[in-house]
């Protein structure tokens, strides 16, 4: 919701079964592609989730695993 709410952010949250490694939000923030891969402070990232965002990473784009908010929007500039 806050990502919506940003002036010149597309957001589109992934949360279909079928995608696998696809990280659960993925969006365009002033020109800027990003991936976010939403984890629990805990929660660890599978392998084929750790090689698309670094695929994402390599071809330009903002791409990790956050596990708040606040991560979020320091990985952003927000």
């Amino acid at each position: 919701r806050f990502l919506k709410k940003q002036e010149g952010c597309w957001v589109y949250p992934t949360c279909d079964r079928f995608t696998v490694g696809v990280p659960d939000v993925i969006g365009c923030l002033k020109g800027r592609f990003f991936a976010l891969e939403v984890k629990q402070p805990t929660g660890r990232l599978s392998k084929i989730q750790a090689y698309q965002l670094d695929r994402i990473r390599s071809a330009g784009g903002i791409a990790d695993r956050v596990d708040s908010l606040k991560e979020a929007k320091e990985l952003l500039g927000l």
